[in-house]
């Protein structure tokens, strides 16, 4: 699929706290392995995973529409993709936490998981604003 702006591809990335895998369900990569990826972009989507405890990293959605989500209470997740089409992921664990800040970039999408950051602003502005 495809981002129907920008021509590029849709991509989803899963991410939990050890990584190092290939960002797939069943082997996930860290948030800074999937926001260094190449095809990191535009409308793209990381789903935040509870394998192995919090995320205790940063997470920035540096694009326009790009989505962080986590299972919330149902251990499943829906993305709906700006051509309107969803895509459905199950068997995704418990609610997941994000112990490092979250930064959203413009029309990003956000839901499903916990932002426990105790150090600093949980959420910021792509902008650097504290929310």
């Amino acid at each position: 699929m495809t981002d129907p702006t920008t021509g590029q591809p849709l991509n989803v990335f899963f991410v939990d706290q050890t990584g190092g895998g290939d960002c797939t369900q069943t082997n996930p990569c860290t948030a800074a392995q999937a926001q260094g990826d190449a095809a990191y972009g535009t409308s793209d989507t990381v789903i935040l995973l509870d394998n192995t405890g919090d995320i205790g990293s940063d997470l920035a959605l540096s694009a326009p529409r790009q989505q962080a989500l986590g299972s919330g209470d149902t251990a499943s997740a829906t993305v709906t993709l700006v051509t309107g089409d969803t895509l459905s992921f199950s068997n995704l664990g418990a609610r997941p936490t994000l112990s490092g800040t979250l930064t959203l970039s413009d029309n990003a999408i956000a839901r499903g998981f916990t932002i426990a950051n105790g150090t600093g602003a949980g959420l910021k502005t792509s902008r650097g604003v504290a929310i």
